[in-house]
């Protein structure tokens, strides 16, 4: 029954003409410059359900230095904006502040609480 609504959908002339596009959009993707100097660009991202137990959740935050290809892992038992932001701020007290922090758009990353805990320059 679906495959006949679906086929029906598709070769319906309205349906395609008053319907916007649905689905993944592709986006252009731009070219981030390699900054000769350590510590200057960090791409950011979680990795998790490492045990793949439902009753455990087991994350790792994963900060890459991009010049020196250097992977700082932090255990954490959360995916949100507080435990984003430690991971962050252990990195920095071990390195520094870097000068370009790249992440998706995962909901700890775009969410009102990192913005305001990495403050005005996000």
């Amino acid at each position: 029954m679906s495959k006949s609504v679906r086929r029906f959908v598709d070769s319906c002339i309205i349906c395609k003409t008053s319907k916007g596009p649905s689905g993944a959009q592709l986006v252009r993707l731009h070219f981030i410059p390699k900054e000769p100097t350590p510590w200057h660009t960090l791409h950011i991202d979680f990795i998790g359900r490492l045990t793949g137990e439902s009753d455990q959740k087991e994350y790792y935050s994963v900060i890459f230095d991009v010049f020196t290809e250097y992977v700082l892992l932090e255990h954490t038992a959360s995916i949100n904006a507080a435990s984003a932001f430690m991971s962050l701020k252990k990195a920095i007290c071990l390195f520094g502040a870097p000068k370009r922090i790249v992440v998706d758009q995962g909901r700890c990353y775009i969410s009102g609480e990192f913005k305001k805990l990495c403050g005005p320059s996000h």
